[in-house]
């Protein structure tokens, strides 16, 4: 994916967010866009915890999605041990096994310091 369609992609979940601000899985993919773009113009550390956390404030339960999007707002943001916490809790839960090796790996990637990017 380009630069030019990771800001399309952000511009489109902020779109949706306008029309249902109540849309957890906006809220998580613009949160996941923000925190780990490989194009630095279009992350935003800031505004990924906040979607983020409010993604997880309303579930009940958060899911791992919103888990794995907020360790990686928190790593972005240069909080690393927050980011570690985070992913051992979303490694932690039940989903599919397509996504174990990759919460095994953002987890590797939080406790060595860096953040995790899309496409890695």
């Amino acid at each position: 994916m380009d630069a030019h369609q990771y800001a399309k992609a952000r511009h489109d979940f902020e779109t949706v967010l306008e029309l249902n601000h109540k849309s957890i899985g906006a809220m998580t993919n613009l949160a996941t866009l923000l925190a780990a773009c490989p194009d630095p113009a279009v992350r935003d550390g800031k505004k990924a915890l906040s979607l983020a956390n409010r993604a997880c404030e309303l579930r009940n339960t958060p899911d791992e999605l919103a888990l794995h999007a907020l360790a990686a707002a928190q790593a972005e943001l240069g909080d690393f041990a927050s980011a570690v916490s985070w992913q051992e809790k979303a490694n932690a839960t039940t989903f599919p096994p397509e996504l174990r090796a990759e919460g095994a790996t953002r987890l590797a990637l939080y406790k060595s310091r860096r953040p995790y990017r899309l496409g890695q």
